[in-house]
């Protein structure tokens, strides 16, 4: 959705977080979940649930979370853009 932004734009997007989770242990987890909605009536939804390595100290664990998180929304963000129904939500 970079740089797509127009003024003039007869389409606007907005979107929904829906549900966000994390677990830190054994195998530590993100879990997003998002809607997309567009001015042109298209709609859909997408989660990730991104894993990453945990610990069973709660500092490490945390803090392995907390530098993940960015990995996970830069994974929710390529499932949007990636849906079949993208080009339809921007009107393209």
């Amino acid at each position: 959705m970079a740089q797509a932004y127009g003024a003039n734009s007869a389409v606007t997007v907005s979107g929904n977080i829906d549900r966000v989770a994390v677990s830190t242990l054994t195998t530590g987890s993100w879990v997003i979940a998002f809607t997309v909605t567009s001015s042109n009536g298209v709609s859909y939804s997408v989660e990730t649930n991104y894993s990453f390595s945990s610990s069973f100290n709660a500092v490490t664990a945390c803090q392995s979370a907390a530098n993940v998180f960015s990995l996970a929304v830069r994974d929710l963000i390529a499932r949007t853009v990636a849906h079949p129904q993208y080009r339809a939500l921007v009107g393209r």
